[in-house]
């Protein structure tokens, strides 16, 4: 009966150790900014109304985007018709259409989904239309 009891008074020592230690050195308290993943931008330089793209470019991490937000100048639109994201073995990891856009637009969140790129041979395909002649797009993935 004695041996219980001590038993009980550990386990609860250890469960207070334990709490206190994850309170004070969690990981998300201790977390160092120097290997953060950067944004990865991509820039479409639109000469007419319409526009197609595509560019393959290896990822040299998986990474999760939590945003993907579109950069035009101020008061222009315009409608992304496709984009796709294709990772190795020609996996979809991302992909929308039919958005309009602004300067501002989250696509993660317009287009509903959420986007994981893998390690490995990735290719970013887009189109989209009534654009203003000779602006940029441009596509600013956050993980």
């Amino acid at each position: 009966m004695i041996l219980l009891q001590r038993s009980k008074n550990a386990l609860k020592t250890l469960v207070i150790v334990v709490g206190t230690c994850l309170f004070f050195f969690s990981p998300v308290a201790i977390a160092s900014t120097e290997n953060m993943p950067v944004p990865i931008m991509k820039e479409i330089h639109i000469t007419k109304p319409d526009f197609e793209y595509s560019n393959h470019k290896p990822s040299d991490a998986s990474v999760r985007i939590s945003s993907a937000i579109v950069s035009l100048p101020e008061g222009e639109s315009g409608t992304i018709d496709s984009i796709k994201i294709i990772g190795p073995n020609d996996e979809l990891e991302f992909g929308c259409t039919n958005q309009n856009v602004v300067n501002g637009t989250d696509l993660i969140k317009s287009c509903g989904g959420n986007a994981y790129l893998k390690k490995g041979d990735t290719t970013y395909i887009a189109s989209g239309s009534n654009f203003k002649h000779d602006t940029t797009l441009e596509i600013t993935l956050i993980p």
